[in-house]
């Protein structure tokens, strides 16, 4: 589990450190216009049983680490203007499994719209994993 939750922060860290605006295929954010800062939502839901650690970009270009036990679940998060994207990420590997085939679901709201939506299966073991699962550019 140490090397998974160690891949998923190379990951996420490589998809922050390589962003910048202009990648954002004319995607906007919908910052605050009085403030400059966007207002992003995580939601996790699905029928998965397991326990998921999910993990996020922060406003301060690090991660937070929250257990979900039940589903749905959501975090809100404003990062300043100077964050070029966030992205979240987890896995159930060394905590409770679900079920094979049971779903997760991300979707990333931004300035209030959708911005992205993923889904994840859990395996024949019942584990979901996805690094770098959801990731949004500004």
């Amino acid at each position: 589990m140490k090397k998974t939750i160690l891949g998923l922060f190379a990951l996420i860290s490589l998809s922050l450190a390589s962003c910048n605006k202009g990648d954002s295929g004319g995607s906007t954010a919908n910052p605050t216009p009085s403030t400059n800062k966007r207002v992003v939502k995580y939601e996790v839901s699905g029928n998965f049983t397991g326990h998921l650690s999910f993990i996020y970009s922060n406003e301060s270009f690090g991660y937070t680490t929250v257990k979900f036990t039940s589903f749905p679940k959501e975090v809100s998060i404003t990062y300043p203007s100077n964050i070029p994207g966030c992205t979240a990420g987890g896995n159930s590997t060394g905590i409770q499994a679900g079920v094979s085939g049971q779903t997760l679901t991300l979707k990333i709201y931004s300035g209030g719209n959708l911005v992205k939506t993923v889904e994840a299966v859990a395996n024949a073991s019942g584990f979901i994993e996805f690094p770098n699962w959801g990731s949004y550019l500004f």
